[in-house]
Parts: C-alpha cells; structure tokens; sequence
C-alpha cells in the first residue's frame, strides 16, 4: 500500500490581507481542497504505473498480447480477454467493462472508433460497416498516463491504453482514508511573532491500495 500523511502550508502576511482587493485569499481552501484531489490522483497513477508488469502479467490474462493497437481490432482483443476472466473457482465474473482509460494522444483514435456509427474495419475511418463499438465504452482520458509524465518505473506512454469496468463491480486499485476522512483537513493559526499575518495548512491521510488484477486489461498500444 502506499499510504502517508501528506500536506503542504502556505503564509499570509498583513500586507497581503489589505492587498487582497479581489478576494484572492478566500479561495485558498478551494485551492488546498484540489491540491489534495491532484496529490491522490498522481498518487494512484504511479502505483498503476509501477504496477503494470505485476498487475498485468501473463498469468493474469489481462494483457492483450496481438491487436495492441487501439483500433477496431485491438478494443475486440481487450474486450475478449476482459469478458473470459473467471474466478478463482474458474466461472466467469459477468462483469462488463464500461470505461476506456487512454493518455490525450489517444483521444482522436478513441473519439472516432467509439463515435461513429459506420466504421471501416480495416482502416478505422468512420465509413462503411455498422461499428460495433459506437457508443459502448465511456472515453476517460488523463496527462497522467501520457509520455510526459513519470519517469523510470512511473513512466507513461502515449500508447498505452486501459479498458476498465466500474470501480463498484471490480477495481485494481481502492483508497482508504484514516478514520474514513475523505477531505482533507484545513488549519489556520496566526504566523509566528515575527510576522504579521496568518498561516494556513492542509494536511490529508489517505492510502492507496492494490486490489484485483481482473478490475482492467491493459494493452502496451504497440
């Protein structure tokens, strides 16, 4: 698990309380509130990262190996191998896959094989035959997956793609938060003495946890 106490804090002299003509400084808890949804988001994304040759390993079946290109012929791949998971006991788990996780290079590739009604199947472009993946899958797209971020074990790839089911039915990954606090904590105190002004603070305790290889399929794109 990858869990800690994270936080960050920020000082707000007297000259800036009587500059703040725009009301600046009553966003900071807002700002505070999305740094900590960002810090759990990086978070998550490197553990996925750093967790793809476990995660998604042959024994697993959840690694499409031909068709790893995000076309027709590669969603068809990830789709099956997502469909024939089973059990520890062998049975199937009868859970649909709902979302397509790709890195914004993706997102055209993805936006025309899942938008247009015809598609031709042998180049993609959005003619010709009924497409049977129109509509079927929810397009989430992230920079954190991306090829400018990470670097080493975390490093994304603008190639890389996910199909992925609700969290609800199975995931790869949860969070848990100490005591079962999901927002953050926000603190506010006077500044030492020898500044005149206020400090404010944020801190969060959270953990992020690996749960169930059959939560995705994962294709390395080429």
């Amino acid at each position: 698990m990858d869990g800690d106490t994270v936080g960050d804090m920020i000082t707000i002299t007297r000259k800036m309380i009587i500059n703040d003509d725009l009301g600046a400084l009553s966003q900071i808890p807002e700002m505070f509130g999305r740094l900590a949804a960002e810090t759990i988001e990086q978070d998550g994304f490197d553990l996925l990262k750093r967790n793809r040759t476990k995660m998604f390993a042959d024994a697993n079946r959840n690694r499409v190996k031909t068709n790893k290109k995000l076309d027709s012929f590669g969603l068809n791949e990830a789709y099956r191998l997502f469909k024939e998971m089973t059990d520890k006991k062998g049975r199937p788990i009868n859970v649909e896959p709902n979302y397509l996780l790709i890195p914004p290079a993706l997102i055209t590739d993805a936006w025309t094989l899942l938008n247009s009604v015809y598609v031709n199947q042998a180049t993609d472009k959005p003619t010709g035959d009924r497409n049977p993946w129109a509509n079927r899958f929810e397009v989430v797209d992230t920079p954190y997956i991306s090829a400018t971020q990470g670097k080493g074990e975390t490093a994304g790839s603008d190639d890389e793609w996910y199909l992925l089911p609700k969290p609800s039915d199975v995931s790869l990954f949860s969070i848990s938060y100490l005591d079962g606090r999901e927002t953050p904590i926000i603190e506010q105190e006077q500044a030492a003495f020898d500044v005149l002004g206020v400090q404010m603070r944020i801190y969060h305790d959270f953990g992020i946890n690996e749960e169930d290889p059959k939560g995705g399929v994962f294709s390395p794109g080429k």
